[in-house]
């Protein structure tokens, strides 16, 4: 755990008042509203914010909400890869629910990603 911590960096998102924790959540709107524009645009008009999803998601390596099976293979990438996978495994996740997430309100959006 520690050489994940501090070898890989993810302390850092801990540091500081979250610092880079925001600014990888602000990349990642970024990247939403690049590669997945009608989904940025519906978030916006419903002011859902990634913060509301994703922080989760980078705290814990996604390891919180998901199946084992998955975990193991987002850490198996994670371990080859670095941080910059987790940007890959969002926007992964968004496209693959993008109709669901599209087709609800924002009560239907937060209970979504629960």
């Amino acid at each position: 755990m520690v050489r994940l911590m501090y070898g890989y960096g993810l302390r850092d998102m801990f540091k500081d008042g979250f610092d880079k924790l925001w600014m990888r959540l602000h990349q990642l709107d970024r990247l939403i509203e690049e590669q997945l524009p009608d989904l940025r645009a519906h978030f916006q008009e419903l002011r859902v914010e990634s913060r509301d999803f994703a922080t989760q998601w980078f705290l814990t390596l996604f390891t919180a909400k998901f199946p084992l099976h998955l975990v193991y293979h987002i850490l198996d990438v994670f371990l080859l890869q670095g941080t910059d996978m987790m940007f890959q495994v969002a926007l992964a996740l968004l496209s693959r629910s993008r109709k669901d997430l599209l087709a609800n309100n924002y009560e239907g959006i937060q209970n979504y990603f629960r």
